[in-house]
């Protein structure tokens, strides 16, 4: 078993946490930006800058492509800074 500083802990816990609350800014900033589509699509990962959405249908995926450089802009005006550099989407069934 290994020992950890108090300090190592606690900015783990903080690091998760700014990641969980960033992460759901940008959900729900997705859903509204997408409307009734929100139930059709999920926002899977935000990695280096790039947000993966699963999409549940390829018309959807094709009309989103579409607004893409929309909604980056949409994503980084309201964020305040240059977070979000790429948005790619992919098909995922919902079970």
């Amino acid at each position: 078993m290994s020992l950890f500083h108090i300090s190592e802990v606690l900015n783990k816990v903080f690091i998760q946490s700014c990641i969980s609350e960033e992460r759901t800014a940008i959900t729900d900033l997705w859903q509204k930006q997408v409307g009734k589509y929100a139930k059709e699509t999920e926002l899977i990962s935000l990695k280096g800058g790039t947000l993966l959405i699963g999409v549940s249908n390829h018309v959807l995926l094709n009309e989103l492509v579409y607004k893409r450089s929309e909604f980056i802009k949409y994503f980084n005006a309201v964020l305040k800074k240059e977070k979000i550099k790429e948005i790619r989407f992919r098909i995922q069934c919902k079970g």
